[in-house]
């Protein structure tokens, strides 16, 4: 039993009227990993980060029927896309993260013929000019990259080592902000400002939040997206972006409430359990 599956869809779309959220200028930014057929057994469906090419394009297949166009980060934080032509509450970020060379097999066809676009977020050190892998996962190689940057994918970082960036002191956590920037920057030959924080963000604590944002500006990041629950909004903050995860057990009627604005409720109790969390380990 999939307990936020069943207030999203039994609860939160009834009080909508079924239709989309009222916000009309929150963007979804969805959050996918790896593009696969594993099941990933030891894992519950909220914490699955696969999802099957087949799932992946019923995926693509909801946005376009709903009307939703792709566009990027940086148009999104400008306050609309490129040429002005995309409804404010049709725009969508699709970005994944890890650098699998799944993403080169099984999505980026699918995303072509659907005309849709994607940002993908590397950790540095799991891509190499040969195949590296990741999680027991293959991931792309320098040449991949290059090719795929040719092809229209962008592309941001993803740390160097993909480590707990809490668990870090203020240099290692500068270092793998900013050494993962420069190598993306040598090896494509132009500047990269998007970041994905590795792991689940820790929104509630403001200390460690405060010193990341300040390591990703001094960086010379101007959006960094993370795990936080919620579609975007203008008043946001660039670099503490929410995102919404996507995996293989959302199905049809999940995936569409998640991009029409019905899941965003679980933002509240996503910091309420990350509050609470270290308060209950010290009475333990």
């Amino acid at each position: 039993m999939r307990l936020d599956r069943i207030i999203t869809l039994n609860l939160m779309r009834p009080l909508l009227g079924g239709g989309e959220s009222r916000a009309t200028d929150a963007v979804p930014i969805l959050m996918y990993h790896s593009i696969s057929d594993d099941p990933e057994p030891t894992r519950g469906d909220y914490y699955k980060t696969c999802t099957s090419p087949a799932r992946f394009r019923e995926n693509m297949q909801i946005l376009q029927d709903e009307g939703f166009v792709t566009t990027d980060l940086a148009s999104v934080l400008n306050g609309g896309d490129r040429e002005g032509e995309i409804a404010p509450s049709r725009r969508v970020v699709i970005t994944f993260d890890d650098g699998f060379d799944d993403f080169r097999i099984e999505a980026w066809p699918v995303l072509q013929e659907f005309g849709f676009a994607a940002t993908m977020f590397l950790p540095t050190d799991f891509i190499g000019d040969e195949r590296r892998e990741f999680l027991g996962l293959p991931c792309m190689t320098w040449s991949d990259v290059r090719d795929m940057k040719e092809q229209g994918v962008s592309f941001g970082s993803h740390t160097q080592s993909h480590p707990k960036l809490i668990e870090l002191d203020q240099e290692l956590l500068v270092a793998e902000l900013t050494e993962s920037r420069q190598v993306i920057q040598s090896q494509l030959g132009d500047t990269i400002d998007t970041f994905a924080h590795p792991y689940a963000f820790p929104a509630t604590n403001r200390r460690y939040v405060d010193r990341f944002r300040n390591a990703a500006r001094n960086a010379g990041y101007k959006a960094c997206v993370t795990t936080a629950i919620g579609r975007f909004r203008s008043t946001d903050d660039p670099l503490t972006i929410k995102r919404l995860p996507v995996n293989n057990a959302d199905d049809a009627d999940l995936f569409r409430a998640k991009i029409l604005g019905h899941y965003d409720w679980l933002a509240k109790p996503q910091r309420v359990i990350k509050k609470l969390k270290p308060m209950l380990k010290l009475r333990r």
